[in-house]
């Protein structure tokens, strides 16, 4: 996805149910609207909790993020996932990294 970065990105996928390496244009029109929603409803969340300090990141305040709190696939490769219990996996997908549920989010 175009725009996000690889921690918004897995976890916008992750919550639309949509695999990562699928083809954009074998989407439907509800599962658009879905990937939508969750893009707004992530990235509202994440300015919420002051976005995610996975690394160093520090707000102009000297304040770190939480959101990295609430992540549900990305950085959680070999763990189980919270919905199914499925092992998260992570492999490469338009040359980054990327985590997702082999079960939650099939490829098709």
């Amino acid at each position: 996805m175009a725009g996000l970065g690889n921690i918004y990105a897995d976890e916008v996928l992750y919550k639309a149910k949509i695999h990562p390496e699928r083809k954009a244009k074998t989407l439907t029109e509800k599962e658009i609207g879905k990937l939508c929603h969750e893009m707004v409803q992530t990235l509202e969340d994440s300015i919420s909790a002051g976005g995610s300090s996975v690394n160093t990141y520090m707000d102009s305040m000297g304040l770190s993020g939480s959101y990295q709190e609430r992540l549900q696939v990305y950085g959680r490769n070999g763990e189980a996932c919270i919905d199914c219990g499925t092992i998260l996996e992570k492999t490469k997908a338009a040359g980054r990294g990327t985590h997702f549920c082999p079960t939650c989010q099939k490829n098709s």
